[in-house]
This record gives structure tokens, sequence and C-alpha cells, in this order.
């Protein structure tokens, strides 16, 4: 049976503007654990979040936590790449036009592949977490 669990990493003692979220995902037979992290950097003009998860609900727990203290801040959304487990998050952002999110060219290709799709469909059915990800190519 699945595991995961999501939780922003405490007393790192960084820069307090970099915030640190994490998620740890357990799929027996598929892999052991899965750790995935994204940041939200906070700067005097706007919020910079580096990566969405693996779900919208993984973004919408990032930008829940953090908007709480910076309520206003306008937020930019930045792929690191285009790996699933770092942007299956998007969708949160570009449903509910919280965000603008910027991504390398081969982001918006890999997202637009039919085999993307697949795989993502693969997931949603072994997996109840996947099963709100929906692959929205960038422009």
């Amino acid at each position: 049976m699945p595991q995961s669990i999501l939780f922003q990493v405490q007393d790192l003692k960084l820069d307090p503007r970099v915030h640190i979220f994490r998620r740890l995902f357990t799929a027996p037979g598929e892999f052991d654990e899965l750790q995935v992290d994204a940041y939200i950097i906070r700067t005097e003009r706007l919020l910079a979040v580096c990566d969405t998860l693996l779900c919208p609900e993984d973004a919408a727990f990032m930008l829940h936590d953090i908007q709480a203290q910076y309520a206003g801040q306008p937020v930019l959304v930045i792929n690191s790449h285009a790996d699933w487990d770092h942007t299956w998050g998007n969708s949160f952002f570009v449903e509910n036009k919280a965000a603008l999110i910027i991504a390398q060219s081969l982001c918006a290709q890999r997202m637009s592949n039919p085999t993307q799709q697949a795989f993502l469909q693969q997931y949603q059915q072994r997996f109840p977490i996947f099963k709100n990800v929906r692959l929205i190519p960038l422009r």
C-alpha cells in the first residue's frame, strides 16, 4: 500500500525567506521512498515557487501554508525541470489563476507528449494521490 506525507521542513537555519516543503512517497514494488523538495522563496516583490511537487493538493498546501504570512504577494512558479514529481502540481496554479509558470521549452514539450499523459493515467489508476493531476502544457 502506498504511503505519503507532505510537510514543511523546519529548523534548517537557512535564510528565513526560504521555505522548504518535502513530499515523501512510498510505492512498494515501484520505489522504496521518493523524496521530493520544493521551495518558496520570499522576495520583496513576490513569492517564487520552485517546483510544485506531486499533485495540485501539494501545491495548495504549500501556498496555503505560506500565504497566511504573506497574503497578497504575487506568485511566480518556476519549474526547475520537467520530471513529473516536480511539475504535477502545476494545475493548481493554472486552474486557480494563482501564478505565472515559467520553465524551459523542453518542459512544455514533455508535458504535451502523449507518453506523459499515458504515464499519468497509469499512475492515476494505481495511486489515489494523483487523481486530480492534469497535465497543462506551458506556452
